[in-house]
């Protein structure tokens, strides 16, 4: 139900959830953000970020490129459209934001934010531990 109202909110901007979401890591970061740890912060693969990504850039929302000496990194810079459209994300944020919240107190709100926090470190801590034990079954091989 909240994945329904959220895609049906980003329409409204032309964009889907996760499309809105990885716009926001973007935006949140302060150097430009490679593909590789954009992955890592929002928990998708490296294909998935990379598709979406280059969506965007066709959107004209982002921009990608590389800097000397990085390697095969690929770094992503927000557009002046892709920055118009996150402060407009902002706005639809505290609105959706403000329906989940109704009813709740603060005591509630600050609960709530802290047990998302953990299920947030539990994932990223199965996702590492996962990694770690594919490492292993293909160093085995």
């Amino acid at each position: 139900m909240l994945m329904r109202e959220c895609d049906s909110v980003a329409q409204e901007i032309g964009l889907t959830t996760s499309k809105w979401l990885l716009l926001c890591a973007i935006g949140a970061e302060e150097c430009e953000p490679t593909i590789g740890s954009l992955s890592e912060s929002s928990m998708l693969s490296t294909q998935a970020v990379s598709r979406m990504v280059a969506l965007m850039e066709t959107q004209g929302l982002v921009t990608r490129h590389s800097k000397p000496g990085s390697g095969r990194s690929v770094y992503v810079r927000l557009t002046d459209e892709g920055r118009e459209t996150l402060s407009r994300t902002d706005m639809i944020a505290t609105r959706v934001e403000g329906q989940l919240l109704a009813g709740l107190s603060q005591d509630d709100i600050d609960r709530i934010g802290k047990d998302l926090q953990k299920l947030i470190e539990n994932m990223a801590a199965d996702q590492i531990a996962g990694n770690s034990e594919q490492a292993k079954c293909e160093a085995s091989s």
